[in-house]
Parts: structure tokens; sequence; C-alpha cells
């Protein structure tokens, strides 16, 4: 499993998890986080981690509904959404 971090432009911090990006969610038990996909809201993805506050995965349901939302790295070393043309 391929994971990272991301940092987007107006500075939320996402994980990327084979190419899939999760945004924070929730706390869980022991200040670990639950990340939910973020094409939660506009999927109704149901994919999540929950990540301990020492950044080990704990839990994860990683099957997606959707194509990953694809992001590129800007000079500054943050990154921004790319839009698919069908969603215009």
């Amino acid at each position: 499993m391929m994971t990272h971090y991301i940092t987007l432009e107006k500075g939320n911090r996402l994980l990327m998890i084979n190419g899939y990006s999760f945004s924070k969610n929730s706390r869980i038990a022991k200040g670990g986080i639950r990340y939910a996909c973020s094409s939660l809201l506009t999927e109704k993805c149901k994919a999540y981690a929950h990540v301990s506050v020492d950044n080990v995965i704990l839990k994860c349901h990683t099957e997606h509904n959707h194509s990953p939302i694809q992001y590129i790295r800007t000079s500054n070393g943050r990154y921004i959404k790319v839009f698919s043309s069908k969603k215009w």
C-alpha cells in the first residue's frame, strides 16, 4: 500500500493511499484521526482510513466507487486539484 501526505494550496493536508485522496473526517480513540475519501460527498464513496498519532494506518477500507482525483504539484511544492472535463 503506497501512502503519503500532500498539502493543497490552501494549506489542507490530504492523506494519499494508492493514488486516492482522503481528508480528515473525525477523531478516533487515543488521539488518532479518521480520514474519509475526498469523494465522500460528491460520489458517496465509503472508503476510509484510521491513522494513529504516530501516522500508522490502523484500519482502512480502500475500495472506491470512482476514479482517483488528480492533483498537480505547483512550483511552491503544494498541490492543486485537476478538474475533469466531464464535470464542467
